[in-house]
């Protein structure tokens, strides 16, 4: 081999060992060098979706935040293996990498808590449950809004109970987490008071005594009622004709299921046969469901029989009164005969 020949091998390796730096899938690594930079992915391990923010450490040494696409690079990393430590919401992945000149990137993935929004609506009724605190087995998550809305932050895919109180015998429900949904509705039965009506009818011919109606309620519910009230309505069929009405306030009625009773103010005197009464019950409580709390009444046909007895027997003892009486209703009879 001439000296010229000697001389170019010479400066090619020279190139290759000292100067020239080989590019290997993205990465230049120095062949005389035992070292890389490496990438590492985190990645949601429900959903393959970037996790931002994670912590992420190596070899113990100090933590950094994964940015927007999941990534972290960690410079100048000697070849061998590393213990990776990924840290998310209480979430901990620990894994063992091995790093080489052919492997520079690794993909770790880890459950990820997701925040979800969830609707909570009664059963019966279908209305929001507002402003109630709400427990996630037996923790509390926060209070509804006005539309029965409540954000929970990181959830894990799973199963819950969702509650108004911690004990299990408060009204719950069974809310199931998904790795994709992030909106959910569920409902649970309120409690609320459930209502049996009665009512009975007096009525009297007497002078000073009154037609009235007898109300009588019995809260068979969970909880004590609230602004109960009973519409007494006196009304003539055919044709309708409202003829009288009242309002009895009962208030709050415990959910005994022991009848609690009033009566009406006096109503239009007489009563007629054809007149019927109806007795409709409100309460405040926005989670009754839509049920007729209500009874209706029929003035009894023997009423005009019974007037009648009532009369004799009032008369027999106040004949006076019957006389002034009689005058009236005679005069009454006389001036419209003459008009």
């Amino acid at each position: 081999m001439d000296k010229t020949k000697a001389l170019l091998i010479l400066i090619v390796v020279v190139l290759l060992v000292i100067v020239v730096p080989i590019a290997f899938e993205g990465k230049l690594i120095s062949p005389i060098s035992n070292e890389a930079d490496i990438k590492i992915i985190v990645l949601d391990e429900f959903t393959n979706n970037p996790v931002r923010e994670a912590k992420v450490s190596l070899d113990g040494g100090s933590e950094t935040l994964t940015s927007s696409d999941g990534s972290i690079t960690f410079s100048s990393v000697e070849f061998g293996e590393h213990r990776v430590r990924v840290e998310y919401k209480e979430q901990v992945k620990d894994e063992t990498i091995t790093v080489s000149l052919t492997e520079n990137q690794f993909t770790i993935t880890i459950p990820a808590p997701k925040t979800i929004d969830v609707k909570i609506l009664d059963t019966e009724t279908g209305n929001p449950v507002k402003n109630q605190e709400i427990y996630m087995d037996g923790k509390k998550i926060g209070s509804t809004t006005q539309n029965g809305d409540i954000m929970i932050r990181d959830v894990m895919p799973g199963t819950y109970v969702l509650s108004l109180d911690k004990v299990k015998t408060s009204p719950n429900t069974k809310l199931t987490v998904y790795a994709t949904g992030d909106s959910y509705t569920v409902s649970v039965d309120m409690p609320n008071p459930l209502f049996t009506v009665a009512g009975k009818l007096e009525s009297s011919m007497i002078p000073g005594n009154t037609n009235k109606a007898t109300v009588e309620i019995a809260n068979t519910g969970k909880i004590s009622s609230e602004g109960t009230i009973a519409v007494v309505l006196e009304y003539q069929e055919e044709p309708f004709k409202l003829i009288d009405k009242d309002i009895i306030s009962f208030g709050e009625i415990p959910a005994t299921g022991i009848p609690v009773e009033k009566e009406s103010r006096a109503l239009s005197n007489p009563w007629l046969v054809y007149e019927d009464v109806v007795i409709v019950v409100f309460d405040k409580n926005e989670y009754i469901p839509e049920r007729d709390w209500s009874v209706q009444l029929s003035v009894p046909k023997d009423a005009i029989s019974s007037w009648v007895s009532q009369s004799m027997n009032y008369c027999n003892q106040n004949a006076k009164d019957c006389a002034e009486i009689a005058g009236i209703f005679a005069g009454t009879l006389i001036k419209t005969a003459l008009a």
